[in-house]
């Protein structure tokens, strides 16, 4: 019996006989292969939160059809190696063939149970009507007669699996009590409202239906028997009815007389009010107040007669000195508030027109939800967004009519205010060339730039002026109990013009198309104009050109950008692309986002140039954010063993020049070198041929009898020299060696 992926799914599934499990066990435990792969299949089933593979899109196949001709062992012979190749390289797609194997296992390895009715009745009905007979004619069948139930044998009750069983407890009224609760809540709460009585049974006029008057309070009121009675006192209530509705006694009105209204209570004066300036104090009546205890006073004009309102004047002191009347006011009043008007002020500066004009290529911008869309072209931009173009396209950005941004692949930047009818730049990465047009403008055009959180001014002093801004994060080059603050290398380039750059502190810098450039160290400008080793030639008013052969993989790339959806729903599947070059872009544009599940993804792509970008964009994104810390745990946890998470972690924080004198460490990256997982094969090599600039023909994807013979090699360097790198000529730190470019397309 042949030894292949469903027999050995077979044999863990208890499927085989007993001869066919024996030779299998056989030949399993004579094959350190077959071995590791049951240890694996083992393993990926038992792993806990495993992703699943794409249901649609790059990235899908096979699809579910395919998968259950395999099962079924129906699938065509060529078809079953390539599905079996997958599942080998991919832990997903093993973990979904292998638990599929096992479910159907279960469920079709259970007998089942067809009632005595239902079988007599199959058997009855016996050949199908107007069924075709050698003699062209059709068969025809008597109905059925009834059956009679089997008296030996009742019929069994359907059984209702336990995950579809209508749960009959608390839990079925539980959504019933709370509404419950809730209205009796609300009933309560508007019934104690002070400010409306819901007495329905009390009129809320005083006159009722057909004449009938209800007394006010303190009015007397006479019955037919005589009796009297005072409204609001023992019996008063016992007559107000509701409208329409007749007392058994009607009640005769009387007439009575009035007590005379008290004056309202005021509240205290405010001291600190505005005057009312009459415009002729004789149009104004002053009418003697009703006799009370209160000061002299009068009704100031603009307010309604009728109930005068009472406004008391300011007592006084005798012995003190007369006080002159305000001018434009009465003698002997009082100064009345004036309702101040809400003036809404806007304290933000104007914002300029700032327009996605370009005509190719892809802009992405990051929405409230924290998730990357692509922006339409002819879009306007506002202050405060976060914008992104991925490699290989350009954008261009025009501010208002005197200046323009054109962004290059792999630039992420954030709009923020700057002087009056201009913006700012937060660069995040990447290289944005800033140009002003040859139109005169009043004196020079300043844009700060926030680099890091400081602040430069960046001046652009004449017309025509074309400069670069290069910015580089540094990736992480230690473990993660030696915190690091993010730094970025790059520079600011003038091909054209006048420009100065100035801090906060005093410090400026003015350089000119043939003044050199300034260099960020560390994530700060030197403000030394240093002379560049050659002349940059990204920094141009025009996008770059796109090379011929490479625009039909770039077109395949950008059919994957949807309108309606986050690159992050379609972006991921690619990075298992049958084409390297659109594996690669997907690795670095997840990068770019800072898209750490596909980040993770991509340490496991089968090709090589998308798993270097995943261990590049993780080695910075892990530094810009503490929280970013435990976001990679929990990704490692549920793609990794405990003992392989811990030495992924440790490999995305990386080594700097100091580990690679250290034995110990320089010995670990070899072994780890060595390891089953590609992702770990990867991430070690990557780090070791970054210290030593070094390979010894050394590949992580190379089979395994290649792999061991460069990893001898390395065990005789580490020999040799000590550590990956001889501790007597680090005496003298150096820097490292560039990031090792991975093949791919220009």
């Amino acid at each position: 019996m042949r030894l292949t992926l469903r027999t050995l799914l077979g044999y863990l599934d208890d499927l085989l006989e007993p001869t066919q499990a024996k030779e299998i066990g056989e030949k399993i435990s004579e094959s350190p292969k077959a071995a590791a792969l049951v240890s694996r299949i083992r393993d990926v089933l038992r792993r806990r939160r495993i992703e699943a593979p794409a249901l649609s899109g790059t990235g899908s196949e096979p699809n579910a059809n395919i998968v259950a001709e395999y099962l079924d062992n129906t699938l065509s012979p060529d078809m079953v190696e390539e599905l079996e190749r997958i599942c080998l390289e991919s832990d997903v797609h093993l973990a979904e063939v292998g638990a599929t194997h096992q479910i159907l296992t279960l469920v079709l390895g259970e007998q089942v149970d067809v009632s005595v009715t239902l079988r007599e009745r199959m058997h009855a009905l016996g050949a199908i009507a107007n069924h075709p007979t050698a003699a062209g004619g059709t068969a025809t069948t008597a109905p059925p007669a009834p059956i009679a139930a089997s008296p030996t044998k009742p019929t069994p009750k359907p059984e209702v699996p336990e995950y579809l069983r209508r749960d009959s407890g608390w839990k079925t009224y539980f959504p019933f009590m709370i509404l419950g609760v809730a209205a009796i809540v609300w009933v309560a709460m508007v019934s104690n409202d002070p400010g409306r009585s819901w007495k329905f049974w009390e009129p809320n006029q005083t006159e009722l239906a057909s004449g009938d008057t209800v007394p006010a309070q303190g009015e007397e009121i006479v019955n037919e028997a005589g009796a009297g009675n005072t409204a609001g006192g023992t019996n008063g209530p016992a007559h107000q009815l509701a409208p329409g509705l007749r007392p058994q006694n009607p009640i005769v009105p009387v007439e009575v007389t009035p007590r005379p209204a008290e004056a309202p209570v005021v509240p205290p004066v405010d001291e600190t009010v505005a005057m009312v300036k009459p415009t002729d104090p004789s149009e104004f009546s002053i009418d003697p107040p009703p006799p009370s205890d209160l000061p002299e006073s009068v009704v100031p004009p603009g307010i309604a007669t009728g109930t005068p309102t009472v406004i008391p004047t300011l007592p006084t002191d005798p012995a003190a000195p007369p006080v002159a009347p305000v001018p434009g006011t009465i003698p002997g009043t009082v100064p009345v508030p004036m309702p101040i008007p809400d003036v809404a002020v806007d304290l933000q500066p104007a914002w300029p027109s700032v327009m996605y004009t370009s005509n190719e290529g892809l802009l992405l911008r990051h929405d409230p939800a924290k998730s990357w869309h692509l922006l339409p072209r002819r879009s306007l931009l506002h202050r405060g967004e976060e914008i992104a173009c991925p490699e290989p396209y350009s954008a261009q950005v025009d501010v208002g009519n005197h200046v323009g941004l054109l962004l290059l692949g792999g630039t992420r930047i954030t709009l923020v205010d700057g002087p009056a009818k201009g913006i700012g730049l937060m660069p995040d990465r990447g290289r944005v060339v800033i140009s002003r047009s040859d139109v005169p403008a009043e004196g020079p055009i300043v844009m700060p730039i926030t680099l890091h959180g400081d602040v430069y001014q960046l001046s652009l002093l004449e017309p025509g002026t074309l400069c670069g801004l290069d910015v580089a994060p540094q990736p992480s080059m230690a473990g993660p109990m030696q915190p690091q603050q993010v730094s970025f290398d790059g520079g600011l380039y003038v091909t054209a013009g006048k420009v100065t750059l100035a801090n906060d502190r005093g410090e400026e810098v003015t350089l000119t198309a043939d003044g050199g450039w300034v260099q960020f160290v560390g994530g700060v400008p030197s403000f030394q104009p240093s002379s560049p080793s050659s002349r940059v030639n990204w920094v141009s008013a025009t996008p770059p050109e796109i090379p011929v052969f490479t625009r039909s993989i770039n077109r395949l790339f950008e059919e994957n950008f949807l309108a309606d959806k986050p690159v992050g729903d379609t972006i991921p599947a690619l990075l298992e692309d049958r084409h390297p070059r659109v594996a690669e872009l997907a690795s670095r544009l997840l990068s770019l986002v800072g898209n750490d599940t596909g980040m993770v993804r991509g340490l496991s792509s089968n090709h090589e140039e998308a798993r270097i970008a995943a261990i590049q964009g993780l080695s910075v994104w892990i530094r810009q954010d503490p929280e970013n810390q435990k976001k990679l745990e929990d990704h490692v946890d549920r793609n990794w063993r405990e003992d392989d998470a811990a030495i992924v972690l440790r490999l995305v924080w990386g080594f700097g020049p100091f580990d690679a004198v250290q034995p110990m460490i320089s010995k670990d990256l070899i072994d780890w070198m060595g390891h089953e997982d590609l992702a770990i094969r990867e991430l070690a090599f990557y780090h070791v041929q970054r210290l030593t600039n070094r390979t010894y023909s050394y590949r992580p994807q190379n089979p395994l009898v290649q792999r061991n013979v460069s990893l001898e090699r390395w065990k005789e360097h580490l020999k040799r020299e000590g550590a990956l790198v001889a501790p007597a000529t680090a005496t003298e730190p150096t820097p490292a060696a560039p990031a090792p470019a991975p093949r791919s397309f220009p």
